[in-house]
């Protein structure tokens, strides 16, 4: 029996016990360390944010150069930085295409300032490296890359913002008292987000109830509309974070949209489905006995744990999750011949290294676009396991919403800006082909 105090905790231990690896590296500082490291890291973080914007961000990119050269020496590897650029983050190549995209990002910024007559939100989204092994170090290199792109196309009046996990699933490779320092830091200076809170003692959990994982997108849209440039991992984190928390995700709240019209409310959906052992069996482990306020949640949760480590691992759908799933349309009343496609669809979306992340874009556009905010899109990637280098791909600016699922953006092209109606389905593709 595993007891956690919110639904959303359990999608990150199903997560944990899909990784076996981290379920050995599992470790807090002691109850009595970590509140006062915590509360040491949250002073440190607002001390920050009092200083100007450049300085601020200088000093976190020269820290970020640090550490980066501390992993690299750390792992062995060679610190040479090949001078493909005047831009110097670490010791990964830039791309060739740096300089001429900063360029383009330039005229997109001043371009889409003098549309909306306001300085346009920057989201700077980025792909997630390897946790492990040699291409560890790009984590920070990719952030320094954003910095430094930042201060060269506009004078930031804001330091700009990184989203990032504290949780002990996240910072497994810190020590025992760098991990607590760091997450009062991340939280006071950036925009953390604590997926495991009810594994910390009672202190630390209410120092640190500001990075609740509920709270993290009303964060990110309150920094954007302040003017706040924030950094995201579109993928959410590595590869079994992004295939489960929401590639997998994802599809089962596109399943529930599809439903039948004669399909009884969620309540009813969640009680039909406890005579299904394998739902049943799921609810004891999680010692749910009463009716949930938000019955899908739990649904979902199912369908994750289903998925197991293999999926996470592979990204290939296993005999136990297609079984549950075959049992979910059922109840949702699919015919044969959705179910299939809807087969197919998934089969896709698992083996996507960019999950689509609709639901993180259609709020974007509900509460900034409609709001006469524009948004400067800004992918940043670590290249490929084979050929790794810092790269700033072609941004996006979007300027208005059209549809629900669609939004009025720019792009360069062939030297000049052109402008398209661009699907939300298809934006994350677009961003990172």
């Amino acid at each position: 029996m595993i007891s956690v105090r919110h639904t959303a905790e359990i999608w990150m231990e199903i997560l944990l016990h899909c990784d076996p690896a981290h379920l050995k590296k599992e470790k807090c500082a002691s109850r009595y360390l970590e509140p006062p490291l915590i509360l040491l890291g949250l002073l440190l973080g607002n001390l920050g944010r009092l200083l100007p914007a450049p300085l601020f961000n200088s000093l976190h990119l020269s820290l970020l150069k640090r550490l980066s050269r501390r992993e690299k020496k750390s792992l062995h590897l060679q610190t040479q930085s090949p001078p493909l650029s005047s831009i110097e983050i670490g010791s990964f190549p830039l791309h060739p295409m740096t300089q001429e995209r900063i360029q383009q990002l330039h005229k997109l910024h001043r371009e889409l300032q003098e549309l909306k007559n306001r300085p346009p939100a920057w989201l700077l989204l980025s792909s997630h490296p390897p946790v492990v092994g040699a291409l560890r170090p790009l984590n920070l290199e990719l952030f320094g890359l954003g910095l430094e792109i930042l201060q060269r196309v506009q004078a930031p009046q804001h330091p700009m913002r990184l989203v990032a996990a504290v949780d002990d699933y996240a910072l497994d490779s810190l020590g025992r008292l760098e991990a607590p320092l760091y997450a009062g830091l991340m939280q006071s200076a950036h925009l953390a987000m604590d997926r495991q809170p009810s594994r910390r003692n009672p202190c630390s959990r209410c120092l640190l109830s500001p990075s609740h994982p509920r709270h993290i997108a009303w964060k990110i849209l309150k920094a954007l509309k302040a003017g706040e440039a924030v950094l995201s991992y579109l993928p959410g984190g590595a590869p079994p974070t992004a295939r489960l928390l929401y590639g997998l995700k994802e599809f089962v709240i596109s399943l529930r949209k599809t439903q039948a019209p004669q399909v009884p409310s969620a309540a009813a959906l969640f009680q039909s489905l406890r005579a299904e052992a394998s739902f049943q069996d799921f609810l004891d482990l999680y010692s749910l006995q009463e009716k949930p306020k938000n019955p899908w949640l739990w649904i979902t949760a199912w369908i994750l744990h289903r998925a197991g480590p293999d999926v996470a691992r592979t990204g290939r759908a296993t005999p136990s999750l297609l079984g549950a799933l075959e049992i979910l349309s059922s109840h949702l009343g699919l015919s044969a011949q959705k179910r299939e496609f809807l087969k197919q669809t998934l089969e896709t979306e698992l083996l996507r290294p960019m999950p689509r992340r609709l639901r993180f874009f259609q709020t974007l556009l509900k509460r900034l676009l409609s709001k006469g905010i524009g948004v400067l899109l800004v992918p940043l990637s670590h290249g490929t396991e084979k050929n790794p280098q810092l790269q700033l791909l072609p941004a996006i600016a979007l300027t208005g919403r059209l549809r629900e699922d669609s939004a009025e953006a720019l792009q360069f092209f062939e030297g000049r800006t052109q402008r398209e109606c661009l699907p939300l389905p298809r934006l994350a593709q677009t961003l990172f082909p």
